[in-house]
């Protein structure tokens, strides 16, 4: 449903202000969404998840108005460090200034007090356009989704270049375009000049907003990777987006894969073991830290978990060929 939907966009973005912390562990959300219907109680899910503290909460959306209510429990003692309901116009201004509270509160509970840097991190609002703020997170949903499908990145497109109509300024929505021209031309469904200057002008009003900005340098990172070829340049931007949020697995998925690309094996099996303690359910991750073992000729260590991923994800026949190269 679109209330489901808004819900799932509104905690992804919670989950990207998160990330913007240093040092706080924040499970990405293709882990955390296995739990959605669950019976599992919180220590179960916690000890699965390899963390100390869940964010619990549910969003609504009545007429004009959202409320959104939020806990957060220590699991070792089963309390509760944080509380609190959040009942608002329903305006973007709004939705951030709750997501950057919860937000603070989450630090402040974990690790302590905010600096002022992380706390103007937090403030920053990517467009005043609630609409256009709707298709972006339909654009995010659908180039988030695991396929490696021309769908996928056809649907994103077609959401981002709505949220762009709509507020011609928004970066966060040019860069989603960035990703969906960079895979058409890269997977091969359409190569042709015409997409590679609408992914350059893309590029271009994606790095007028704020180009050190996390958002604009992955878009970068991606531009230097499948259009120049240049795994270096590409690495590089990668990294910058990576320091401005230390806890986005995405984005440690992109540094594993380049640095896989120009041969720096030990560091991609790092950065993948990185990326899945914050992302352990991702099945594409865990294929390709396998294949990056199976390139570093580290069987031993490989065979073992492969057998595990296929027990966890069963219809995952790429996995079952890893393991067999493996064997052989």
């Amino acid at each position: 449903s679109e209330d489901l939907f808004f819900t799932d966009g509104i905690h992804d973005d919670l989950l990207t202000q998160l990330a913007k912390i240093d040092d706080l562990k924040v499970i990405s959300r293709t882990s955390v969404m296995e739990y959605r219907d669950t019976s599992k109680k919180i220590p179960e899910i916690a000890g699965e998840l390899g963390v100390a503290t869940i964010l619990e909460g549910g969003i609504q959306r009545a007429g004009q108005r959202i409320r959104i209510n939020a806990q957060l429990i220590d699991v070792a003692t089963d309390e509760h460090l944080w509380a609190e309901t959040f009942d608002r116009e329903m305006t973007v201004e709004n939705i951030f200034e709750i997501q950057s509270e919860i937000a603070r509160q989450i630090v402040t509970a974990v690790r302590g007090e905010l600096s002022s840097e992380e706390s103007a991190t937090l403030a920053q609002l990517p467009t005043h356009s609630l609409e256009a703020y709707e298709a972006y997170m339909h654009a995010k949903a659908a180039s988030h989704e695991a396929a490696y499908t021309a769908d996928k990145y056809l649907r994103s497109q077609e959401w981002a270049e709505k949220a762009v109509a709509l507020d011609p300024d928004f970066s966060w929505a040019w860069s989603i375009l960035v990703e969906a021209h960079g895979a058409a031309v890269w997977v091969g469904y359409d190569a042709t000049p015409e997409r590679v200057n609408a992914l350059r002008y893309a590029l271009e009003r994606t790095m007028s907003g704020n180009p050190e900005s996390a958002e604009a340098q992955a878009a970068l990172g991606e531009y230097e990777y499948r259009i120049e070829a240049d795994y270096v340049a590409a690495l590089a931007a990668y990294k910058k987006a990576s320091a401005k949020q230390p806890g986005n697995a995405r984005i440690m998925y992109r540094i594993a894969s380049t640095e896989r690309r120009i041969g720096q094996f030990d560091e991609s099996v790092a950065s993948f073991e990185r990326a899945l303690r914050l992302d352990p359910a991702n099945s594409d991750t865990v294929s390709d830290y396998l294949l990056t073992l199976m390139f570093n000729a580290e069987y031993e260590k490989g065979v073992p978990l492969a057998e595990e991923a296929i027990l966890r994800f069963p219809h995952d026949d790429i996995l079952r060929s890893h393991l067999a190269f493996m064997y052989i």
